[in-house]
């Protein structure tokens, strides 16, 4: 075996061990999200779908992103939380905004959840 396939050898089974403890640490491949509809995706401006009477909109900010796997494991507090209905969580503006059913859950609640999942919240905004 020649070292150039070796190291290429290598470097794919390193690739393949991080993604695997990755997805054992959160519990989610990066990139899966419960939604990626524009509603969820704007957090500067309204909501371009109706939501339902119990539903609400929250931009969680300064979240300490930096990187795909910070996103992953964002994404899988916030499926713990019963009453999220859908989430974007954008890395490289460091935010997440989230719809959920006000009956069900709260921006606190939310917000509790990233921290409890390791990761910060510097600010919380109702968008709608």
């Amino acid at each position: 075996m020649s070292a150039r396939l070796r190291t290429v050898l290598i470097v794919a089974a390193s690739l393949l061990i991080s993604a695997a403890l990755a997805f054992a640490i959160t519990g989610a491949w990066p990139g899966s999200e419960k939604s990626t509809d524009s509603a969820v995706t704007q957090p500067g401006g309204q909501a371009s779908v109706k939501l339902a009477a119990d539903e609400k909109r929250v931009l969680l900010s300064e979240l300490g992103l930096v990187c795909i796997s910070c996103r992953a494991a964002v994404g899988s507090a916030l499926d713990k939380v019963d009453g999220v209905k859908s989430y974007s969580i954008d890395v490289e503006q460091d935010w997440a905004v989230v719809i959920y059913k006000t009956g069900q859950t709260s921006p606190k609640t939310i917000k509790e959840a990233i921290v409890n999942g390791g990761y910060k919240v510097g600010g919380v905004r109702e968008l709608d």
